[in-house]
Parts: structure tokens; C-alpha cells; sequence
């Protein structure tokens, strides 16, 4: 099924839906529809959202208005949507990190009052090394590893979705690490990785490939599924023979549950438009996004809940939360 097919197929199901509430489909949108980030503008999340959104805005016929809320986290804006009135005028945009702030018990209220509504694309993380680091591989990290554990420094946010990705690549081959709390982002985590304070840190894919073709870093394995095409040479953990690392973060719309069927139909096929637009892929690939996955239904539901357990084991190995 073609993109348009798939935008007829949604669009459909939103009239039917509406119908059957008795509702006429013209009354929603009738006004701007606010779009909360929790998160700074000018982060990947932001800029996501932004090329998303002006899309959104075409197909809606509405203006979509972005509203930056960051802190705590991204509890502060989760906890703002989650407040809202439940008229679909108000979305929540957040990756993982709304369900490592659930998991550690930080959001400040019951995540499952939240529905997803799809899933617009995402990143994963590489695994960068200090140039001065005593391993040129993966395979070689975790060897290294094994015989200093606990040694290997590794930067993180700690209980950020930056720890998680780096719990999940030293539990792929089984090794102990030491998470270093790492204020200030990437940025904090290239200066620590450069300066030669830290061994390790998580990368986005350009970062990445400009430090690895200047020699400031080594790239030791990809976080994803399948390998990079910014840069295909570095191969999974799972290619290498090891289990595969969760380092992936991805861009979910939600909205509370009380919003009417309707609108939750609506807002799908605007972002089915949105996410097939020319101009979304052009824009999001420049970014270093590959291969665009949308889901929504239940397909978004399940990968909501399988992320909920993965984060949730993780928490519980290194101690996080308690059973």
C-alpha cells in the first residue's frame, strides 16, 4: 500500500469513527492544536517535532503551535499534558524518556492515563570511544572489560535515557562499567570523550561519523537494529556476535485518555500526511534518520509496552528501582 493509500485508509477510519459518535468530522480541528516538547528548543526532539508539525498544520488546516516545556527530566511538560483538558487541542511529544521517568517513579503521575497515538520516526545511538581508549572494538571493550571491571568510565545522565543506552551496551556481552554523571548533554559527553577524561559515551549518527573521519574518537559498535548508512562500516552488537544493545529513542505523539475517539482519528491521519510528506522525509534524513518507521494502533501500543519492560529489567539490574 502506497503513502497516499495509507493516508485515505486513516483518514477513512477517522469519518467513520465520528459518524459513529454522532459527531460531524468538520468540528475538530476548530482551533490551534498545542504541541508540548519537554524538552529545550533546538534538541533533536524539538526540531522533530518542528518538521513534523508544519506538515501537521497543512493537513489539519489548523495551526499547530510547539511549546517547549523542559525540565525534570521531561517530566515538567508530560506532567503539563497530562493536566490538559482532553479535547485533543493538546499533544504530548516524548521519546523513551517519558517511560525511564515512569519506570524510576518520577513523572508524578500514572503514565497509563497517557495514549499513544504514533510513533514518528526515531534515532539510535553509536558507541563512541576515547581515541586514547585501550580498545579499537567492541569485541575488544568487552574484553578489556572483563578483566578491569568496573574500570571502563562511561558517560551518562544518570537514570537519563543516555544510561539506559549504556546499561544496554555493557549488558550486550555482560561487562561492568563505571556511569560517570555527565552534566550538559552530548556536548559534556564529546568534551569528556576528546579531553580523554572518559573512556566511553552514546553518539548520534553525525556527531558520530564527523569525530570518527577527524580520528578525535573510535566508533565501536551501532546501537540499532541494522547498521547506519552515515556510517556503514560500523556494525551492530549483534553482528558482532553479541546480544543486541537497545540504544534506540523515538518520537511518540500522546494524548490523554479521556480525549474523544474522533479527535484521537484525526490527529492519526494528520500525522500519517505529515510523516509521508516529501518534504518530512528530505528534512528528517538530513538529520540522519534512517529508515522512518510510523506506527500507530496497536502496533505503537505494543512497542510502548515492550519498551516498558526492557527499561524496567534494566532499571532493576543496576539497581535503580526495587522490586
Amino acid at each position: 500500500m502506497n503513502r497516499r493509500s495509507i493516508v485515505a485508509v486513516v483518514l477513512t477510519a477517522a469519518c467513520t469513527i465520528a459518524i459513529g459518535t454522532g459527531e460531524a468530522l468538520a468540528d475538530y480541528p476548530e482551533k490551534p492544536i498545542t504541541v508540548i516538547v519537554p524538552n529545550k528548543a533546538g534538541g533533536g526532539l524539538d526540531l522533530v517535532v518542528r518538521i513534523v508539525s508544519d506538515e501537521l498544520s497543512n493537513a489539519l488546516g489548523q495551526p499547530v503551535v510547539v511549546k517547549n516545556m523542559p525540565g525534570a527530566g521531561t517530566a515538567i511538560g508530560s506532567r503539563a499534558a497530562n493536566e490538559a483538558v482532553a479535547d485533543g487541542y493538546t499533544v504530548l511529544v516524548n521519546h523513551e524518556a517519558l517511560i525511564t521517568q515512569s519506570v524510576l517513579g518520577r513523572l508524578g503521575f500514572d503514565v497509563n492515563g497517557l495514549e499513544p497515538l504514533a510513533k514518528t520516526g526515531g534515532f539510535a545511538n553509536f558507541l563512541a570511544a576515547s581515541s586514547a581508549a585501550p580498545f579499537t572494538s567492541y569485541a575488544e571493550l568487552c574484553e578489556y572489560a572483563k578483566a578491569h571491571p568496573s574500570e571502563v568510565t562511561a558517560a551518562v545522565q544518570i537514570g537519563a535515557l543516555s544510561h539506559f543506552h549504556m546499561i544496554s551496551a555493557a549488558g550486550a556481552c555482560g561487562i561492568d562499567l563505571n556511569f560517570v554523571n555527565t552534566t550538559g548533554g552530548g556536548a559534556a559527553f564529546r568534551a569528556g570523550l576528546m579531553g580523554g577524561t572518559l573512556d566511553l559515551a552514546p553518539m548520534p549518527a553525525m556527531a558520530a561519523r564527523g569525530l570518527k573521519e577527524s580520528g578525535d574518537i573510535k566508533v565501536l559498535a551501532f546501537l540499532g537494529v541494522e547498521r547506519h548508512p552515515a556510517i556503514p562500516d560500523v556494525p551492530t552488537t549483534s553482528e558482532m556476535g553479541f546480544d543486541a544493545a537497545e540504544g534506540d529513542f523515538n518520537f511518540y505523539w500522546w494524548v490523554r485518555n479521556e480525549v474523544p475517539d474522533k479527535a484521537k482519528a484525526v490527529l492519526v491521519g494528520g500525522l500519517v500526511a505529515a510523516f509521508s510528506a516529501v518534504t518530512t522525509a528530505g528534512k528528517l534524513s538530513e538529520m540522519g534518520m534512517a529508515n522512518p518507521e510510523f506506527l500507530s494502533g496497536e502496533a505503537v501500543r505494543n512497542r510502548i509496552a515492550d519498551k516498558m519492560t526492557s527499561i524496567g529489567e534494566m532499571a532493576r539490574s543496576v539497581g535503580l528501582v526495587n522490586d
